[in-house]
């Protein structure tokens, strides 16, 4: 691939225009998959660190961590690494469903090599899996929003769709519906929030991933706009987050969010080890495109499951297994600006 088809390739990625009909066009199958990691590389990740790499090798891809995107004071048991990656697994077989190509995934977790996709028929024009056509839409515009969530309630069938997503007989998800309830997952949110904020390493290294919407370099991190910063706040906010304890208000503002949510939703497993968040980050993944399809927006809370307030979160939602991922869902006027990516060639080890 030359320069410019590089380019062209860079910029349809950051406005999410990948024109699924491109598939079909491609003539050889290493230039097939690469374009199904185009989907992949879309997953949500903590602070949009986006730690995959890849390998293609015939018909599988493998999949593998990359370490220089580990955070060790935000993530220091690399759970949310590994569920980061599994949302990304779960983009990936659902774009590989839609063009009739995936097999099986095997989850290795061997070294940095954390699982290997196999796929079939790679050369062949089927027509697509339709059943996917909506996922895939959902892929390229899902956002992770932040904000008050309109004062709307999700319908109880929606509900149910979501239960009967979880193929997983060690991970189970649960909700919140209560305004109580969702409440109370807000103070202890904002209490984890506090004390994420009070670690000074912590607060360097998150500052390293915020940055103003007038650096138009990076295409990683989160982007000012994103949080939905006012400007010339937003110019202002990655030296306050380094430098001053702003957590207080911060977890005000979260709490805020989360209190307005008509829906909590949990992840919990038996296990509590990689494969188990790889797990849970394809169910959440699953769940959040589901969404998406309904026109559900999502926001992610870990800091209460990150910032050890397990028991109080395990006692809310009324279980004993352990509390993984957690995020709000409702109605929301979202930001038009998409998180950036880096270019997939970035991603891709030979």
């Amino acid at each position: 691939m030359d320069n410019k088809e590089r380019k062209i390739s860079d910029e349809v990625l950051m406005k999410r225009q990948i024109i699924d009909e491109d598939f079909y066009s491609i003539t050889s199958i290493y230039e097939r998959l690469r374009f199904i990691l185009l989907y992949g590389i879309l997953a949500p990740s903590t602070h949009n660190s986006q730690p995959w790499l890849f390998k293609i090798r015939d018909t599988l891809i493998e999949v593998y961590s990359n370490p220089k995107y580990c955070l060790p004071y935000a993530d220091p048991l690399k759970r949310d690494m590994y569920i980061s990656i599994g949302c990304c697994l779960e983009n990936i077989i659902k774009a590989g469903r839609y063009f009739r190509i995936f097999e099986k995934l095997e989850i290795v977790l061997k070294e940095e090599l954390v699982a290997i996709l196999s796929f079939k028929d790679v050369l062949e024009n089927k027509d697509p899996d339709l059943d996917f056509k909506e996922y895939l839409e959902a892929i390229k515009t899902r956002q992770n929003v932040r904000g008050l969530f309109e004062n709307k309630n999700i319908e109880e069938s929606i509900i149910d769709e979501i239960k009967s997503l979880n193929d997983f007989e060690d991970i189970e998800v649960l909700f919140l519906k209560d305004k109580t309830k969702i409440e109370e997952m807000a103070k202890l949110t904002a209490e984890g929030i506090r004390r994420a904020y009070t670690d000074k390493n912590f607060r360097k290294e998150m500052s390293k991933w915020i940055y103003p919407d007038l650096i138009k370099t990076r295409k990683d991190g989160i982007p000012t706009s994103s949080l939905k910063a006012p400007f010339p706040f937003s110019i202002l906010l990655p030296y306050l987050i380094r430098y001053l304890n702003i957590g207080k208000k911060l977890s005000e503002l979260n709490k805020l969010s989360i209190a307005s949510a008509p829906l909590s939703i949990g992840i919990f497993s038996k296990n509590n080890n990689p494969e188990s968040w790889i797990k849970v980050g394809m169910l959440s993944e699953r769940i959040m495109l589901y969404l998406k399809t309904k026109e559900i927006k999502t926001s992610i809370f870990v800091a209460a499951i990150e910032m050890g307030l397990t028991n109080e979160v395990k006692n809310l939602f009324g279980t004993e297994l352990e509390p993984q991922f957690h995020f709000c869902a409702g109605y929301m006027k979202s930001n038009d600006k998409y998180t950036p990516r880096r270019s997939i060639d970035e991603f891709i080890m030979h």
